[in-house]
């Protein structure tokens, strides 16, 4: 069977949907360009409007038709922006739908590597391809939150234990059943799913003191602007002489200098985060729309209800951050040497941050663990074939049935039956060329890892213990550390050797073709000596070998057992069944490999 054929409700339904959103953007496109040719000609009519009244003297008509005008072109812009955001909110849903039937068709052009956590010194990462092109990050992310993209990378890297994962389970199997909400969600953090990223100054700012502000510069702040604004309007009706609000506009002019320093300093901190907040007022406000049964996702809604609540609280600051942002405006400038903006500005941030500093931090973790869990849940719908693992509590263990790579497609997949158990196990796997074995490998692995994230398998079921998976599979020589390939792959086996005396865990060694780097007797001795030792050890462990001759260890060691990947030969071709199979390779393909490529063997 295909992965269409497996997948086919999924893809009509991401099909289906971006076509539709796809249409409805057109369509809010072209009102958008409507309202922009309005707009303008809007503020050509009023600019005409206003040089008449300035050449007729008309004053108080001209500054009843500035509020009118600035009321009439505030509704107009208002209506753009909201046209706007619906165009690319339906946009943003027609791109994550294409994007699921990316990872559907193993595609991951253009998708999220997250290079950034990827550390080859890890105990997997590297090997198994959790990071960068064609990774597992690609496969499973569709966070839009700094929170949440970190926590994903968090579970990928750190395997959790038996209660965090069924807790994780259990609120992405909820989200799973919801695909419109996760659509929502989605698109509600598209447009800022880089933003984001800039909510650190601002965290860094709400822990910081403040220096305080004398209490009279509040007095004034109330006062001043009352006395300004009354000595204005004396002055266009021609009750007081200029100088009198000139006075009170020096006098404004110098208590906004004074402050000048702590405005600028908050600005830096916060600015930046305006479309950061833009983006998480609308991902909690869809958040508590709904209700939730799954414990985790419960707890993350009391963090958004603690407080005076994340929805109300999140919005009078993105308020607060459109106002700072508007400071290089000439409007605000000017509404600022009356009115003493700036003061009141800074006078309503520290008063937010006097009130939420405490809740900040919980708000946002609470929405990441939403993101984050999303993806788990959208990974289950988009692929009804992946599985729930059991994990148990600490055992030696892990047993899959249909076992698959869930990185390749299933009509190129092979899947297996496994069972492995017991501290001290190995499983010696041995194949000819290209037969399958590092594969195997890295399927197992990373299916564990999946299972420890919390995320389903590509297995019809797997049982695993909580283990931590360790693997040695593509040690390279570093030229500029002068190390050979053979050194870096005995460091990486230190590195194991160092594991399993000090972790608390069991844990799964996979081992790939060990200490290729040096002569066959030296090779086979180094490889008995340290199959050996692993099994006297807090481990156990598959090691992939082309040496037949360590298939006899099996006699000796009685928890460790042979199996093989094999190949035939039909017709003058070579072919590979992928099939796991008990007891030592029977098959051997380099011969024919060379020949096929046009080297002569003897």
């Amino acid at each position: 069977m295909t992965q269409s054929e497996i997948n086919k409700d999924s893809i009509t339904y991401f099909t289906g949907n971006q076509k539709a959103y796809n249409e409805v953007a057109d369509k809010l496109n072209r009102q958008y360009n409507q309202l922009s040719i309005a707009r303008a000609l809007f503020f050509l009519v009023m600019m005409v409007g206003f040089i008449y009244l300035v050449d007729t003297g008309q004053v108080l008509l001209l500054l009843g038709t500035l509020v009118a005008y600035f009321f009439a072109f505030g509704a107009l812009i208002n209506w753009h922006h909201k046209v706007r955001f619906r165009r690319d909110h339906a946009r943003a849903k027609a791109e994550i739908c294409g994007q699921e039937l990316q990872r559907l068709d193993l595609r991951f052009e253009g998708l999220d590597e997250g290079m950034e956590y990827l550390d080859q010194g890890h105990a997997y990462a590297y090997d198994l391809d959790v990071f960068g092109r064609k990774s597992l990050f690609q496969w499973l992310n569709r966070t839009v939150t700094k929170m949440g993209r970190d926590g994903l990378a968090g579970a990928l890297l750190t395997p959790s234990g038996r209660k965090e994962v069924a807790l994780r389970q259990e609120a992405a199997r909820e989200l799973a059943e919801m695909p419109e909400w996760r659509l929502e969600f989605g698109a509600f953090g598209w447009p800022y799913r880089r933003e984001v990223q800039d909510t650190a100054p601002f965290l860094q700012w709400m822990q910081e003191e403040d220096e305080p502000l004398p209490g009279w510069i509040r007095v004034v702040s109330y006062v001043l602007p009352l006395l300004t604004l009354s000595a204005i309007i004396g002055f266009f009706t021609g009750i007081l002489p200029a100088f009198v609000p000139l006075l009170f506009l020096v006098l404004s002019g110098g208590l906004i200098k004074r402050g000048l320093k702590q405005v600028q300093d908050t600005e830096e901190y916060t600015v930046a985060s305006l479309k950061a907040m833009e983006g998480y007022e609308k991902l909690i406000h869809h958040t508590l729309q709904a209700e939730y049964s799954s414990e985790r996702l419960r707890v993350a809604v009391a963090k958004l209800q603690a407080g005076d609540g994340a929805g109300p609280a999140i919005h009078k600051l993105k308020r607060l951050f459109s106002y700072m942002e508007s400071r290089r405006n000439f409007f605000y400038q000017l509404l600022n040497a009356v009115f003493l903006v700036d003061i009141h500005l800074l006078q309503g941030f520290r008063g937010w941050k006097r009130q939420h500093r405490s809740y900040i931090g919980g708000w946002l973790e609470a929405i990441g663990t939403f993101d984050f869990l999303s993806s788990l849940g959208g990974a289950s719908f988009a692929q009804p074939e992946l599985t729930w693992p059991e994990v148990a509590d600490r055992e030696y263990v892990t047993e899959g049935r249909q076992l698959g790579h869930p990185l390749i497609a299933a009509e190129a997949r092979v899947n297996n039956d496994f069972s492995f158990s017991g501290q001290g196990s190995v499983l010696l796997v041995t194949g000819s060329n290209m037969s399958g074995k590092s594969t195997f490998l890295r399927t197992v692995g990373l299916n564990v890892v999946l299972a420890l994230a919390g995320a389903p398998v590509c297995a019809s079921s797997l049982h695993t213990g909580e283990i931590q998976v360790f693997t040695s599979m593509r040690t390279q020589d570093n030229l500029e550390e002068s190390v050979s390939g053979f050194y870096a792959e005995l460091k990486r086996l230190r590195q194991l050797l160092d594991l399993l005396k000090e972790t608390d865990r069991p844990v799964l060694f996979l081992l790939d073709e060990i200490l290729k780097g040096t002569n066959s007797e030296d090779r086979h001795k180094g490889s008995e000596g340290l199959i050996r030792q692993l099994s006297r050890m807090q481990g156990f462990g598959m090691v992939s070998t082309h040496d037949l001759t360590l298939g006899h260890l099996e006699e000796s060691m009685p928890n460790l057992k042979n199996v093989s990947f094999n190949s035939r030969i039909e017709n003058g071709k070579l072919i590979f069944d992928y099939t796991l199979t008990p007891g030592l390779c029977r098959s051997f393909n380099a011969s024919k490999l060379m020949e096929d490529i046009g080297i002569e063997v003897a």
